[in-house]
């Protein structure tokens, strides 16, 4: 649910700071720097760092009203497929756009060789 989304997510923030677990980037540090920079300048901001490799739309978004969770997310560190639905904190971690972009790419693809694998043997 949401709201235990929300706590987890405050739970995971009390322990990795809005750090990415992958790439070390202070993901939550950017989100501040943005959020308090003139609006003017945030365009400026967001090109000079990691978050220039997400989509524009992304951006223009993130210009426009940035939010925390444009920033980073709670991530399973053992997918939820893969056996990893309890959603102990220990199976939590915290990435950063980009990472978790990439991972959750790196994750459909698999699930989708696991279903041919598993179709091919019937």
């Amino acid at each position: 649910s949401m709201s235990n989304n929300s706590y987890l997510r405050a739970k995971v923030f009390e322990t990795e700071h809005g750090v990415c677990q992958l790439c070390n980037v202070n993901a939550q540090e950017l989100f501040l720097r943005l959020r308090d920079a003139p609006k003017s300048q945030r365009k400026n901001l967001l090109y000079a760092t990691w978050t220039s490799k997400l989509p524009l739309e992304q951006l223009n978004e993130m210009i426009r009203n940035p939010g925390e969770g444009h920033f980073w997310q709670v991530d399973h560190i053992k997918p939820v497929y893969g056996g990893g639905g309890q959603c102990s904190l220990d199976n939590l971690q915290t990435l950063c756009t980009v990472c978790h972009k990439e991972r959750t790419a790196r994750q459909a693809k698999e699930r989708s060789q696991v279903r041919r694998q598993s179709l091919a043997s019937k």
